[in-house]
């Protein structure tokens, strides 16, 4: 998976309204040649930091509906200090090559803010003996993450329990069935197998064929793996997946590597949550679920105005966005 990653200022949307502010863009460009299909690109290099844009699952497409072009950006994510952000609202603007200064197209029609929340999510829980009596509050957690999940979502979820072995349960979408796993799950066991276990949760995501807007790797531990084989190979193949993927941590023992959570599991640092105890976790699971459901779409409709290639500069445009978190 491929994503573009654009920087927002901190005092972006601090409280629901209060966003109208002139810094957040999405940046991309225009073509409706004569003879050729219109098109839209995202650009990642001229965008803000803060915004993720999921661009190997569903690239942005453009239509002919009636005399207007429709233009639908799907998978937009704004994501800002690690809290994630729903789109409420935009404007279009356009880069005039007349006085080359930006101007907001009033007469386009943005059309759609929607909340994208098909996903495909794989959560790799961590069944080793070190949990200890935390054990049913871990189950617990998972359990509600799940039923939250679930509720909310077009997609579904599968499972990965991991110890001194990796313990896989393909995908649904009923809360009883997953729920069911975890609760009855009682084969605890020394060693933890984490890199393993997130390897087979890759696996898993790579060959789900059904469309959704993004495939999701969670990965929960309280320790450092110290059962898989080649564990450095390991980690570098989890690292070069284009999957997104996050981690959950709680620190307590003596073996916990923040570092492998965050920069090897975690497809970005930003991903990799920590709860100081099991008293939090359920916190950090909120938190990642704000994460991955915080994804909207894009849509606006364009005059059918056209083109000569070669002729005329493609259309440089920026949307300005305004937000809220996904709390």
């Amino acid at each position: 998976m491929k994503y573009l990653i654009f920087l927002v200022p901190l005092f972006f949307l601090s409280c629901h309204k209060s966003h109208q502010n002139s810094s957040i863009y999405l940046y991309g460009t225009y073509t409706n040649y004569v003879g050729e299909q219109p098109t839209f690109t995202v650009d990642a290099n001229k965008s803000t930091n803060g915004v993720t844009y999921v661009s190997d699952t569903v690239f942005p497409t453009v239509t002919v509906v009636g005399n207007r072009i429709r233009v639908l950006i799907r998978n937009v994510r704004l994501k800002l200090g690690g809290q994630g952000y729903i789109i409420d609202s935009f404007n279009i603007q356009e880069l005039n090559n007349v006085d080359n200064q930006w101007h907001v197209q009033a007469e386009f029609q943005t059309t759609d803010t929607s909340n994208l929340t098909k996903l495909v999510t794989v959560l790799v829980l961590d069944m080793s003996s070190s949990i200890g009596a935390d054990l049913s509050t871990l189950k617990y957690d998972a359990k509600d993450f799940c039923n939250t999940y679930l509720s909310h979502n077009t997609g579904s979820i599968a499972l990965v329990l991991f110890n001194n072995g990796i313990y896989s349960y393909d995908f649904s979408t009923s809360a009883n069935y997953v729920n069911n796993i975890i609760d009855t799950f009682s084969n605890i066991k020394d060693f933890t197998t984490l890199y393993g276990a997130v390897e087979t949760g890759l696996s898993m995501l790579d060959t789900f064929s059904q469309p959704v807007d993004n495939k999701v790797l969670i990965a929960f531990t309280d320790g450092g793996d110290n059962n898989t084989n080649s564990p450095n190979t390991a980690l570098n193949s989890i690292k070069a997946s284009p999957r997104d993927r996050y981690a959950i941590g709680v620190i307590g023992q003596t073996d916990y590597n923040s570092d492998a959570l965050s920069n090897y599991i975690a497809s970005a640092p930003s991903n990799f949550v920590q709860a100081s105890n099991y008293s939090s976790l359920q916190n950090a699971f909120d938190k990642i679920y704000s994460l991955i459901s915080s994804i909207s779409q894009i849509e606006y409709d364009r005059t059918p105005q056209t083109f000569t290639n070669n002729v005329d500069a493609a259309i440089q445009v920026r949307i300005q966005i305004f937000g809220h978190p996904n709390s």
